[in-house]
């Protein structure tokens, strides 16, 4: 149950050993396989009495089908995305300061309304909760979750057949105080808007 397993790791990510981050992918079908829920994990430490009581209770919000924890060195968890060619990929992504049942539903209702809708959930918190607001350029310090959607379109897709398409991520979005510009693929006023408030953008 999706709506189950989000509200866990939500309450779960709340509380966790600083040094675990995790990232929860919701996936549609494709190549014959049926939509599925995969989450990732990174404990940054040697301590593998630690790491695994931080990662166990992550095994615990559903049914897992597969796993695979094993210790590697930083450089190895650093993948580079290659993008298939011939299509025009979207990016957006939006800060919330809390997942709250709200937007955990309206993500089930995107998920309804676009079969082939992709998103992936990335807990924020600890030391980058602990940074001044106006210490950088990037200002959503108060914010616990980033939720981050890629969308596939053809390579001559329309402006208005690219905004219909983004509908149901406009109703997650909608709940975002700001965003991240390292995963955002467009630089309109209203991203910018997203990305730097006001007294930022001005500094």
């Amino acid at each position: 149950n999706l709506e189950e397993f989000l509200k866990r790791w939500r309450d779960y990510m709340r509380f966790a050993d600083e040094a675990l981050t995790t990232i929860v992918n919701i996936l549609p079908s494709f190549a014959g396989n049926p939509p599925m829920l995969m989450q990732t994990c990174c404990y940054a430490g040697n301590d593998q009495v630690a790491a695994m009581k931080a990662i166990n209770p992550l095994l615990e919000l559903g049914t897992v089908l597969s796993q695979d924890i094993q210790e590697k060195d930083y450089v190895e968890v650093l993948e580079e995305a290659h993008p298939p060619e011939g299509v025009t990929i979207i990016v957006n992504n939006v800060l919330m300061r809390e997942l709250t049942d709200d937007i955990v539903q309206a993500i089930l209702a995107a998920r309804e309304a676009k079969p082939d809708f992709i998103l992936q959930m990335r807990a924020l918190g600890g030391a980058m909760n602990r940074v001044p607001a106006d210490a950088t350029a990037f200002s959503h310090r108060d914010c616990d979750v980033m939720l981050l959607s890629p969308t596939f379109l053809p390579a001559d897709v329309s402006a208005e057949e690219a905004a219909e398409a983004l509908k149901p991520w406009k109703s997650i979005e909608a709940f975002g105080v700001g965003a991240y510009s390292g995963f955002k693929s467009t630089a309109t006023a209203e991203d910018l808007a997203l990305l730097y408030p006001k007294a930022t953008y001005e500094r």
